[in-house]
């Protein structure tokens, strides 16, 4: 990626917040130029105070911070939840991130981005990214995952939501994929399921999105082995947000756990919100592409 030094940032490009969707999910998406990185983590109260004063007018479900800094010349990306937590990925983030500095012009089609939890990288599925497209397709690079115990899993619940969350004759993973990622596999329907879980959480607690840091997934099973198989439906309760309407790294992790009973180098996952397409690359690397869409811009009065 080319450095895009700060005298490009005119305009008041840093007093607007963009407002985009991918598959559902709603973003508000900020760009912000620092000299050094120590003053750009240094003023997370700030950031949020704008977030939270476009959102009363544009209802968002996460918000993403793309910081450029003069001192690495790298673009880097910081998501917050809309209850003011931050996700350590987060793969539609991400997606709306490359797709606005696409259409902005800042990157040509590929972006390697400096996120939370290391390097997440990015292209445009399209023959000419500067065009000044509403919709794009983006491909992100969610990089490896592992799976994990069920028990390191299951200390981040209490003994009830464990109850709410364990059902006879379903499967149950833990993904580890930047954000933690419990995927059950069952015969139920995952909107259903997802709307149980957060009804039975909102019962027991007062604040129904004060989670313990894991992203809950159920996957409807479905024969993969057919010669033209379904896409996967698939729901997801995600922390700090409740049900959305699709996830990323959902997808990935849900992937990660499929690919130990079938031999698929790509699964469709149905959402909700659409369809995001996972598929594996070298050294068990994942993939995700969906759409993302372009709304408009708020202007921030920055006194």
């Amino acid at each position: 990626m080319i450095g895009v030094p700060l005298t490009l940032f005119q305009n008041s490009k840093c007093s607007e917040i963009h407002v985009m969707e991918a598959q559902g999910n709603s973003f508000l998406v900020q760009i912000t130029p620092f000299k050094t990185l120590e003053e750009a983590f240094s003023c997370t109260r700030e950031v949020l105070e704008n977030f939270f004063s476009v959102h009363s007018r544009y209802p968002s479900d996460q918000f993403v911070q793309l910081i450029y800094t003069d001192e690495t010349h790298l673009w880097h990306l910081r998501f917050w939840n809309r209850d003011g937590s931050s996700a350590e990925a987060c793969g539609n983030g991400t997606r709306s991130a490359t797709h606005l500095l696409s259409r902005l012009g800042y990157i040509k089609s590929e972006i390697e981005f400096q996120g939370p939890v290391g390097p997440l990288k990015a292209y445009v599925n399209s023959k000419e990214p500067h065009t000044n497209q509403a919709s794009q397709t983006i491909t992100v690079c969610q990089g490896k995952g592992r799976l994990l115990s069920i028990e390191s899993i299951k200390k981040s619940f209490t003994q009830e939501m464990w109850q709410n969350v364990i059902k006879e004759g379903e499967h149950i993973c833990g993904v580890d994929l930047g954000n933690l990622h419990l995927i059950i596999i069952g015969y139920q329907d995952p909107v259903s399921y997802i709307r149980a879980y957060d009804e039975a959480w909102r019962n027991l607690r007062k604040n129904s999105y004060d989670s313990a840091g894991v992203n809950i997934s159920y996957v409807r099973c479905v024969d993969l082995q057919k010669k033209n198989p379904e896409p996967v439906l698939i729901a997801t309760w995600e922390r700090g947000v409740g049900p959305t309407l699709s996830c990323g790294s959902a997808s990935c992790a849900a992937f990660i756990v499929l690919a130990e009973h079938y031999l698929l180098d790509q699964i469709p996952f149905q959402f909700p919100g659409g369809t995001i397409v996972v598929r594996q690359c070298s050294r068990k690397k994942y993939w995700h592409s969906a759409l993302s869409s372009y709304h408009c811009s708020v202007h921030l009065h920055i006194s």
